[in-house]
């Protein structure tokens, strides 16, 4: 498989938009899982640092692939409970 077929590029998808660390807390459960997780916007707002998410949004993107979509609801789930 070379890097121009779909699988090699899988569609990312929002899992949820949680506050900065909940969603970085989030993404790392996640990953530990294997499934392969990033939060967007990536970083704090370089004026205040205080993970105020940026204008215009409600907080920070949880991002996966639409391939791991239902195993990544599974496992938020499991973690809103604990």
């Amino acid at each position: 498989m070379d890097d121009t077929t779909p699988a090699a590029h899988p569609e990312p998808v929002t899992l949820c938009t949680l506050a900065w660390d909940e969603a970085w807390l989030l993404a790392g459960k996640l990953n530990d899982a294997g499934v392969e997780a990033r939060v967007d916007p990536d970083t704090l707002d370089s004026y205040t640092g205080l993970g105020i998410p940026p204008m215009g949004k409600n907080g920070y993107d949880v991002i996966v692939s639409k391939d791991h979509l239902e195993e990544a609801r599974d496992i938020a789930r499991e973690v809103a409970r604990a």
